[in-house]
């Protein structure tokens, strides 16, 4: 039986079930839940939304991010740039190890942890397709392709805060759009979308 998050009701998809993030115990005393069992299923969606909340209201961090250090906060990031390549543009949630993010505070700026793959573009504050695909993205994601085979663009953000989309027009879609709005977290921000047919986001497909 597939399993459903308790907060919206989705049905599980391949990352749902990857992360896992359910609760499922005996609730005992000093609760006024005592008695119950709790069974708790969140989607990562949820999950996130679930943080957002908590986060601010805890004197200690909850989150720890890898080798010890602290992770930006989810309520400090203003929204995240970066690169992205469209390897399956049916279903758009098996793109999301192709996105690689930076977070960005509300100044503008690119914040950078230990626990994101360091940038290796020229200027050292955001990411190149071409370094990236030979050093960050796993073998068996390649699919024996290089890095120019599939589509791909990049999400850059100055410190006005403006927002640029920089995409290849074979995946310049509403969908697609919109699913980099959401990873990149873009809504209600000053967004222009650059189409680019050139061979810097070309594809040899």
């Amino acid at each position: 039986m597939q399993k459903k998050c308790s907060m919206c009701g989705k049905t599980f998809d391949m990352w749902d079930m990857q992360e896992d993030f359910c609760l499922n115990r005996h609730i005992g005393y000093g609760s006024k839940y005592d008695y119950n069992f709790l069974q708790l299923n969140l989607c990562c969606d949820c999950f996130d939304r679930l943080l957002d909340h908590i986060i601010p209201q805890c004197k200690i961090n909850p989150i720890i991010g890898e080798y010890g250090a602290l992770p930006v906060p989810d309520y400090q990031v203003y929204a995240y740039k970066g690169i992205f390549w469209i390897v399956d543009e049916e279903d758009l949630a098996a793109n999301i190890p192709y996105m690689f993010r930076i977070p960005v505070n509300g100044k503008g700026e690119g914040i950078i942890y230990d626990w994101i793959c360091p940038p290796n573009s020229k200027r050292g504050d955001n990411y190149n397709h071409r370094l990236t695909w030979g050093n960050y993205v796993d073998a068996d994601l390649k699919h024996g392709r290089p890095y120019n085979f599939y589509p791909r663009g990049r999400v850059e953000i100055s410190p006005s805060r403006k927002v640029k989309i920089f995409i290849n027009p074979d995946i310049n879609t509403p969908q697609i759009i919109s699913f980099i709005y959401d990873i990149y977290r873009l809504a209600g921000k000053n967004v222009a979308i650059i189409v680019d047919g050139s061979y810097h986001y070309g594809h040899l497909k």
